[in-house]
């Protein structure tokens, strides 16, 4: 099982959105949620990113590079 984490940043803030897909290809969105683009931000997304992910599971962070704003998150 693998879990994708889709990260949508822009100048101001960024939406992330945690997804599971299992071993027979359903995909289900977990949760999702928006954090500022600032070192606060960046300190509570790895949380709430790790925040309940099962033993054994890894998790893929996936982004839009959107100019030059999602380089501090990166």
């Amino acid at each position: 099982m693998k879990q994708p984490a889709g990260i949508d940043i822009s100048k101001d803030g960024f939406h992330a959105c945690l997804k599971e897909q299992a071993d027979d290809e359903q995909v289900k969105i977990k949760r999702s949620r928006s954090f500022p683009n600032d070192y606060e931000g960046f300190r509570g997304f790895p949380d709430w990113s790790l925040k309940g992910l099962p033993k054994g599971m890894s998790l893929k962070f996936v982004s839009e590079a959107t100019g030059c704003y999602y380089e501090d998150l990166a």
